[in-house]
């Protein structure tokens, strides 16, 4: 089982999804990564965690790809982003 706990993880996802909803014409996932990783550090983000965290939205259907590498947020990412922790 991960060290990381449940809540930890569920913060993580949100973060991921409010940094892609502030650019509605969508997110390179470069970028993506390095807002959350590098400008959010007490969310102790990680690459390998931020690479999880990215997987369990695009699979879930919470974030889409809208060409490569570039991807944004649906509209069941922004019901999760609703219920998420902050």
């Amino acid at each position: 089982m991960s060290s990381q706990s449940f809540d930890e993880r569920l913060r993580l996802a949100a973060l991921v999804l409010r940094i892609a909803a502030n650019k509605a014409e969508g997110i390179h996932l470069c970028e993506l990564e390095k807002l959350t990783v590098l400008k959010h550090p007490r969310q102790c983000a990680t690459h390998g965690k931020f690479q999880n965290s990215f997987r369990f939205l695009l699979r879930n259907g919470y974030l889409i790809r809208f060409s490569r590498g570039v991807y944004g947020i649906t509209a069941e990412g922004l019901k999760f982003l609703e219920g998420a922790p902050k």
